[in-house]
């Protein structure tokens, strides 16, 4: 089964994407072509600056792309902690994750050394579940080239595994 419109969702800051010259949203791009490449399938993944169309109330849209959100891919960073806008996002998908284990997927990337994550004793909720969870690790790859090998083979990899979440559904 192909992977239908507004599945996934891409929950990351702003200020992350900025700080890092657009590649967090190049990232979420990167990621759709290379699913449509392996599937000729296109992947409509809920990211909200190309989702959210002038005029719109935003909070509204991203409540109703949560409630149809099959995958989450939460961008974590210090930054990203900080937010309440991700951290609303991001405990409105854990309720549903929670309440429908089998059909919600938390695919964590985490794209900066963190250390609430990588630190054990940590007590940020956010943080613990992302810990439990087995999460991608960008945190050396980011700094490659787009058109690496390196940087092309983990993009594979996480195309491949949404490839994966919808032919199990």
């Amino acid at each position: 089964m192909a992977i239908g419109e507004d599945v996934g969702f891409w929950s990351y800051t702003h200020r992350d994407n900025d700080l890092d010259h657009g590649r967090v949203a190049r990232l979420a791009q990167d990621i759709s072509d290379e699913y449509e490449l392996q599937t000729g399938d296109a992947l409509e993944m809920f990211v909200d600056n190309r989702s959210i169309k002038w005029g719109n109330e935003w909070r509204e849209h991203i409540g109703l792309a949560l409630k149809r959100t099959v995958f989450f891919i939460a961008i974590i960073t210090p930054l990203y902690l900080r937010s309440n806008a991700c951290r609303r996002e991001f405990d409105n998908f854990a309720s549903n994750l929670r309440a429908n284990k089998h059909s919600h997927i938390l695919l964590p990337i985490l794209y900066v050394e963190t250390p609430a994550i990588t630190d054990p004793d940590y007590q940020d909720p956010i943080a613990q579940l992302v810990r439990r969870t087995q999460y991608q690790d960008l945190r050396k790859v980011r700094l490659s080239e787009t058109n690496s090998s390196e940087y092309r083979r983990v993009v594979h990899t996480m195309a491949a595994r949404i490839i994966d979440i919808g032919e199990s559904r």
